[in-house]
């Protein structure tokens, strides 16, 4: 992803058992490996971050209004597959607000009450 400045951030792994936000050496070679495929031009990593990426229990989206805040909505937690879903949800979710349309109950938010 640029980030300006001819600068770039790369990312990510997918670690299950190890949640802590501490960069690995692991981690840190898994990356170098993957844009090694897709970069051939030389570059220097000036920096290494990690992080964990929060996620709901069932690992859905979840779309609709906030639980206890009325004139609050959520759309949150596409995941990994965001580019491909949220163009589908999204209308989902300007439907609702613009005409009360249902929002598809495997990802309403209502859905863990």
């Amino acid at each position: 992803m640029p980030i300006g400045n001819h600068l770039f951030k790369v990312g990510a792994t997918y670690e299950w058992n190890d949640l802590n936000d501490l960069p690995t050496e692991k981690a840190k070679q898994e990356l170098i490996t993957k844009i090694n495929v897709v970069v051939s031009s030389p570059y220097k990593i000036i920096s290494h971050e990690a992080g964990l990426r929060p996620s709901v229990v069932d690992r859905r989206p979840e779309i609709g209004p906030h639980p206890v805040y009325k004139h609050f909505y959520v759309f949150k937690d596409l995941g990994t597959k965001a580019v491909m879903i949220a163009p589908f949800f999204a209308k989902q979710f300007v439907d609702y607000l613009q005409n009360k349309a249902l929002i598809d109950a495997d990802v309403n938010s209502n859905r863990f009450l």
